[in-house]
Formats: C-alpha cells, sequence, structure tokens
C-alpha cells in the first residue's frame, strides 16, 4: 500500500504522459479532460498498484507516477457552504478545481438545484453544519 491514501491531489496527466499509466478502462479519446486541473481524494490503492482516485461521485483508477499531494481543501464534495457576500447564498460543493496560479483550489456549487456559473474560493465559503 503507498502513503497516498487520504490525501488530497492533483493528477495532471496528459497524452504525452503515457497511457500506461491509466488503468485500461480509464482510457478513452478525451481521457485527459477527467484529469488535469481537478482535485482528488485517494481514497485507495487496487491490488495491481493502481491509485483509486475520487472526483465526486466518480472514481479513476491511475499509476501513481504523476500524482502529486495537494493539501486539504477546506470544502469537500457533498458540502453545505454559504456565499458569505451579498447576495448571500447556499449550495453544494460540486466540485473542486485547483487554481495554478493562485496555488488553492476554486469550487464549483450547485445552488438552488442548478450549477452555478461562478466559481467560488475558500475564502468566500463557509460551511453549514447540518443540524
Amino acid at each position: 500500500m503507498s502513503n497516498y491514501v487520504g490525501t488530497w491531489g492533483l493528477y495532471s496527466w496528459f497524452r504525452e504522459n503515457g497511457e500506461h499509466l491509466l488503468h485500461p478502462d480509464e482510457r478513452s479519446d478525451k481521457a485527459y479532460e477527467n484529469y488535469y486541473g481537478r482535485v482528488f481524494f485517494c481514497s485507495g490503492e487496487t491490488e495491481d498498484g493502481y491509485l483509486i482516485l475520487d472526483f465526486a461521485s466518480t472514481q479513476y483508477r491511475v499509476r501513481p507516477d504523476i500524482y502529486q499531494v495537494a493539501p486539504t481543501p477546506p470544502f469537500k464534495f457533498g458540502d453545505k457552504v454559504r456565499y458569505k457576500t451579498k447576495p448571500e447564498r447556499v449550495g453544494i460543493i460540486l466540485g473542486l478545481n485547483w487554481h495554478f496560479k493562485r496555488g488553492e483550489p476554486m469550487y464549483t456549487l450547485i445552488i438552488e438545484g442548478k450549477r452555478a456559473k461562478k466559481i467560488y474560493y475558500a475564502a468566500d465559503l463557509e460551511l453549514i453544519e447540518d443540524d
């Protein structure tokens, strides 16, 4: 078992990295769209050495060669959050992506059942604890 299980990280895979890094079931013409810029949670490892990376409700199996551990994000998939400035909005974390220039995660929310067009940062949000 690797020491990546339980970490958050980036998997910036491009075709030039080689398809050998992706599990055969994860390979497709548009596989690269599933990896670059996303923040994944490493939930496990297969017996044959692939990491299991979670992004929302989807899992990907990849070789650990280019996995980069990132800081644990303050909010995770499915968290209920409030946008702190006006207008105050409540939403659910749908996606986590990495803003490379700022060096921090950015969040996609579902607000009132629809995917928000705006991108949010941790400083803009606060967690809503379930009662």
